[in-house]
């Protein structure tokens, strides 16, 4: 060693030290960027799905926690399928790049922010009672289906640019919410117990129409294409009403501002 010789690192070991572990050790601090390429950054309760589908198995998540209502949750391009095996919960619900399924199969999920849905799939429910309790808003521009009687309940807006697949779920607006989209959503049982108006368009309703809150028809149009009916405990006022199924009026009051297209069979019973 001569008298002008650098030295940017010395180490004392109890044991030798291999040549590929040298060669690594200072390719990596010669050359950080070119040893090294960085990934995009992984939120903490990012799903993987490594060790399983469930949920509830904190190995599965970025940052080895389970997440709770009060946690922003992410589905990304590398999450695998997830499922969850009992009632779960979460903050804001996103999946952005995400190509696989959320399977909530007879089990709830209760997000308390908004459902943020833009990759992959989300499937709701096999059962009655069970499904997803969103807080904030539902926007979709993937896909989200349903089986069976499950049920959405939404406090928020209906953003639909996706693909929404009832069976004979149903839908629940219980806070100030707004029917959007590009893509016409057809509903198969629809509730009101909050504020809820239409969208501008159309939207479609194959089975019951249930008003307990306030109706806004936004000078759109409601196509009854099912076995529908009108009920609940406050008058709807409707725009414009297109009847390709049966439709039954409710036992009180229904009013029509527009045009009744009846191309199916109106049954108007005993209202008014």
């Amino acid at each position: 060693m001569t008298n002008n010789t650098v030295i940017d690192e010395f180490r004392v070991c109890q044991a030798a030290l291999s040549q590929p572990y040298l060669r690594t050790t200072f390719n990596n601090q010669n050359n950080p960027s070119a040893y090294v390429t960085p990934g995009p950054e992984c939120r903490e309760f990012t799903w993987l799905g490594e060790y399983s589908t469930a949920w509830t198995n904190a190995m599965n998540w970025a940052g080895g926690q389970v997440p709770s209502s009060s946690n922003d949750v992410y589905f990304a391009a590398n999450s695998l399928n997830c499922a969850l095996a009992s009632s779960s919960a979460c903050k804001k619900l996103t999946t952005e790049g995400f190509t696989n399924v959320l399977s909530l199969g007879t089990n709830n999920l209760a997000v308390t922010g908004d459902l943020l849905h833009s990759g992959g799939t989300i499937q709701i429910g096999i059962s009655a009672g069970t499904g997803m309790d969103v807080t904030g808003s539902i926007s979709n521009s993937a896909t989200i289906s349903c089986a069976g009687a499950s049920r959405i309940f939404c406090a928020g807006n209906w953003i639909n640019n996706g693909t929404f697949t009832p069976d004979i779920s149903t839908v629940t607006f219980d806070g100030s919410s707004q029917i959007s989209g590009s893509t016409v959503t057809a509903f198969s049982n629809l509730t009101v117990s909050g504020t809820l108006t239409a969208p501008a368009g159309t939207m479609r309703v194959a089975g019951v129409f249930e008003n307990n809150g306030t109706f806004d028809h936004n000078s759109g149009t409601v196509e009854f294409n099912g076995t529908s009916s009108v009920t609940g405990t406050s008058a709807s006022a409707f725009n414009a009403i297109t009847i390709s199924g049966t439709l039954a009026a409710p036992v009180g009051t229904m009013s029509i501002a527009g045009n009744l297209v009846n191309n199916g069979t109106f049954t108007p019973g005993a209202g008014t």
